[in-house]
């Protein structure tokens, strides 16, 4: 009897890693933690580093051209840039070449990055970006237009709202 549910204990393991439906439904396939209900690449996160800042620079280099879905919210320590509904603008900073005096915010003056502007005028309320606690939230499908760079010590990307159809 132990040797039968030893036996039926071993195959449900191999199972589980071998069949592709059993690893998606335990939520253990690696490959599907990043896409979206849609099936479109995600980035989830709080952002309150310059390396979660240069992962979010990463993630957005590697889907120009393409349709992301993005629920990030950047602490206000790391945040400059505008937020608004139609037409946005920000620079999250990912490393300084000198050394920040204590209270100082980083800047171009000291610092490299990444800065974004979004293009929400055709998203019709399906993205969004707001204010909210201490963070910067953004959140919903965009098409990545263009990354490039660097331009005076900051890359550039211009991302586009795309409505929830569209996507």
């Amino acid at each position: 009897m132990e040797f039968l549910i030893l036996f039926i204990s071993i195959l449900t393991l191999v199972a589980v890693f071998f069949v592709p439906e059993i690893r998606q439904f335990l939520g253990l396939d690696p490959n599907k933690k990043n896409i979206s209900p849609l099936g479109k690449p995600k980035f989830e996160s709080i952002l309150k580093s310059f390396y979660d800042a240069r992962d979010f620079s990463k993630f957005l280099g590697d889907n120009v051209g393409g349709i992301v879905f993005l629920d990030i919210q950047i602490d206000e320590d790391l945040f400059d840039g505008c937020i608004s509904e139609a037409d946005s603008h920000f620079t999250l900073f990912e490393e300084c070449f000198e050394i920040l005096e204590k209270g100082e915010k980083p800047s171009t003056f000291k610092c490299t990055g990444t800065s974004f502007h979004i293009d929400n005028t055709e998203s019709s309320g399906d993205t969004y970006s707001t204010n909210y606690r201490g963070f910067y939230r953004l959140h919903g499908y965009f098409s990545v237009i263009g990354f490039s760079g660097p331009h005076q010590g900051l890359m550039s990307c211009n991302l586009k709202g795309a409505r929830t159809y569209h996507a």
